[in-house]
């Protein structure tokens, strides 16, 4: 298949019969080097090649004077079209070569006598290919420079020579990368080699070394058991046994230790690396060492803050823990004696201004009593210790119960109020005392916001996942979307110019909030359908009693 061989050159070109035998000779002698073992002896069979004579003429033109069969390997064509238009053979050189071909061709008829030139092609199939072109000058007449030529087919040389290129450049590329990468990673790059019978070696460091160990790299290459020297005598054992952990189980080594330097800089470092066992039995760590000495340092600092935080916790619950206690006891005598005197137990009292004294003395100390229980609460949550105890609570009973306890300041306000339940369940798991708490906050915040003359209505409802939601709209002035987060939070009130706005801590949303996590719910704040305040609580479905 075109291959060039004497015998077929011998005889398909016709004529002086030892030229056509020295030109595949030579033709040989230039297909070889393109199939040779490493040794330069031939393998297999040579690239696809033709043989021909090619006229120049004086005018510039050309024609091919002979050519063998392997025209069919090179341009897909019989030699006896290409004797008759040289042209069949230009128009398949690739256009940006077709210059560069022209004037090598025009150099060989000025100075002769040798001619040789590569350049792309395209035969009529669509096939892509790479020729060598190699001539000689046989005869200069009147009608022109003769060359005997053989051109060879050397797509395949050209395809291993690129990726011979590119691969070459993959690797400068990838060197130059890693010691880019080496040089300006914070922290020294090595390979480490633990040796069967025990010795350490260190075979490449890039320079981060000096600033991680403040040795050099040559001096750690020709010691490495420099680097265990300078290890604080108590991470020591620790150091080398996850180093011999590592290199028995080849799982990945991390560590981290303290090391002083040569220059007495005390630092933390940690190391991480990949080992892999080789044939001789050794195990090989591409690692990584770092100085963590910040990151510790501002652990340490974290660690200690945390500490301090904790201690002020516990001293400021116990604090209000003392506080709640001292302050408990006289305001509960108070309000004892305030009520004793309130309903005149021991008679009437002489001048109606004490009576009216009496009744504010106690409602001051039962709203103090209330905040000191409002603000330990807080304190317990914060601590995580709000604990609750469970057990079976009828939802409409405890609505019951915040109605009562609100029903004295609703007559004073002439407020509408409705209650209804729409859902067939009413008994949930929890903490009883708990959830009253959440529901009579939330009612007694819309009691407090609403108007004289306004409305409020209490729903118990089904939620959409399948839980329950206890709903509380008002006619009051509403939360506005940007403050409803806010409210959530301790010590949060709404700030209106209403004259009704009550005065308060700013903890009975907080408080509610927690009381419905501590229940796995939640707790949303939106608008009513009087355009006042809405108030979600919601209880997962596995609170219900049936869901037992």
């Amino acid at each position: 298949m075109g291959s060039v061989d004497k015998t077929e050159a011998y005889i398909l070109m016709s004529g002086d019969e030892p030229r056509a035998q020295d030109l595949a000779e030579t033709a040989m002698s230039q297909a070889l080097p393109l199939n040779q073992d490493d040794n330069g002896a031939p393998v297999g069979t040579h690239a696809p090649a033709a043989l021909t004579e090619y006229l120049v003429t004086p005018d510039g033109g050309d024609r091919f004077i002979r050519v063998s069969a392997g025209s069919r390997d090179i341009w897909e064509l019989e030699p006896e079209v290409l004797l008759k238009d040289s042209g069949a053979a230009w128009r398949q050189v690739d256009p940006g070569d077709v210059e560069t071909l022209r004037k090598s061709i025009e150099r060989a008829v000025r100075r002769g006598p040798r001619w040789s030139q590569e350049w792309r092609s395209t035969t009529p199939s669509g096939v892509a290919k790479w020729i060598r072109g190699l001539g000689t000058v046989i005869a200069r007449t009147e009608e022109g420079v003769l060359f005997e030529c053989v051109l060879i087919d050397v797509t395949e040389e050209k395809a291993k020579e690129a990726a011979l290129l590119r691969g070459e450049r993959l690797y400068r590329e990838s060197e130059r990368r890693f010691r880019d990468l080496a040089a300006n990673v914070p922290g020294a790059i090595f390979r480490y080699i633990r040796h069967p019978d025990g010795r350490d070696e260190i075979d490449y460091m890039s320079a981060g070394c000096e600033v991680v160990w403040g040795f050099s790299s040559d001096e750690i290459q020709n010691d490495p058991t420099c680097l265990w020297q300078q290890v604080h005598p108590d991470d020591l054992k620790k150091m080398l046994e996850s180093v011999a952990r590592s290199t028995e189980t080849l799982e990945d080594w991390q560590h981290s230790w303290r090391y002083t330097t040569p220059a007495g800089e005390e630092k933390w470092l940690e190391g991480r690396g990949v080992p892999n066992k080789t044939s001789d039995g050794d195990v090989v760590w591409n690692a990584l060492v770092i100085d963590v000495t910040s990151q510790k340092t501002a652990q340490q600092k974290l660690r200690d803050l945390a500490n301090a935080a904790e201690s002020a916790d516990r001293a400021k619950t116990q604090f209000l823990a003392n506080m709640s206690h001292e302050l408990r006891t006289p305001l509960n005598s108070i309000i004892g004696f305030t009520d004793v005197m309130k309903n005149k137990l021991f008679g009437e009292i002489g001048n109606p201004k004490y009576a009216e004294y009496v009744g504010l003395i106690h409602g001051s100390a039962n709203h103090l009593l209330s905040v000191i229980g409002d603000v330990l609460d807080v304190s317990r949550i914060e601590a995580g210790e709000y604990d609750m105890e469970e057990e079976e609570v009828d939802l409409d009973q405890a609505a019951n119960f915040v109605l009562n306890v609100l029903k004295d300041q609703i007559r004073r306000k002439s407020i509408s109020f409705k209650a209804h339940r729409s859902s067939e369940h009413s008994v949930v798991r929890g903490d009883a005392v708990k959830l009253k708490r959440a529901i009579l906050n939330v009612v007694s915040n819309a009691v407090a916001y609403t108007p004289e003359g306004g409305r409020i209505a209490l729903t118990i409802d089904d939620a959409r996942d399948g839980g329950l939601s206890i709903t509380t709209q008002d006619s009051g002035p509403g939360i506005p979307c940007e403050a409803r987060e806010a409210m959530l939070k301790p010590f949060t009130r709404l700030k209106s110019e209403a004259p009704f706005t009550q005065e308060g801590t700013g903890l009975g949303l907080f408080i509610t909030k927690s009381i419905l996590e501590l229940h796995d719910g939640g707790v949303s704040i939106g608008r009513s359908r009087y355009d006042g305040a809405r108030v979600d609580l919601t209880l997962p479905g596995n609170r219900l009693r049936s869901a037992d």
